[in-house]
């Protein structure tokens, strides 16, 4: 993904979005996408740039500023919106919290990196039909952790498969014949 580009789901490309922006973004996973000069997406929750973000009781470093800018213009990160505060969209009744949350988000980047990001990833997948106005207000297409995309019939449910330390969608990754494209990527 870049700033300008659509997003046409083909058999030649995989899209390797990170969610949240952890710290480990940049010390594990971006020396390997620059050895092999992989592009990748990271969808930032900006009010935790910088500090830690706590998952289930654990608090875990996010990325700041400086790995940021420096993912960045290595010109193979891209960064999106995964809104500022992680809030889960079927979790907020009042509109005015979802639009001043995906604002602020999309301000900072744009503080940091010079444009406002066209791409959203929903914190844990969670679409809520009622925000559709206010997500296409600010973004062209929103990503959910629901398989792949081998079309795209709706720009703000985009399907990814989410692969998580734990999880045994690895294995669903690999049925859906994925994994083949990223063994493509590295070769």
């Amino acid at each position: 993904l870049n700033k300008t580009q659509k997003l046409i789901p083909n058999n030649k490309n995989v899209l390797i979005t990170i969610d949240d922006g952890y710290q480990d973004n940049y010390t594990c996973i971006y020396p390997i996408l620059k050895k092999y000069s992989i592009p990748a997406s990271i969808f930032l929750a900006t009010n935790f740039i910088g500090k830690d973000m706590a998952i289930g009781g654990i608090k875990l470093p996010m990325l700041n500023k400086e790995q940021i800018k420096e993912m960045y213009d290595s010109k193979l990160i891209y960064f999106g919106s995964h809104t500022h505060n992680h809030i889960f969209f079927d979790d907020i009744e009042d509109a005015n919290q979802i639009d001043e949350d995906l604002e602020k988000c999309s301000n900072i980047i744009d503080n940091i990196l010079g444009y406002k990001p066209r791409y959203f990833v929903y914190p844990k997948g969670r679409f809520n039909e009622k925000y559709r106005k206010i997500l296409s207000k600010y973004f062209d297409y929103a990503f959910q952790g629901i398989g792949c995309a081998k079309e795209i019939k709706d720009d703000f449910r985009v399907h990814r498969v989410e692969l998580l330390h734990n999880s045994s969608k690895l294995k669903q990754f690999y049925h859906f014949n994925c994994l083949h494209w990223i063994k493509r990527l590295i070769k």
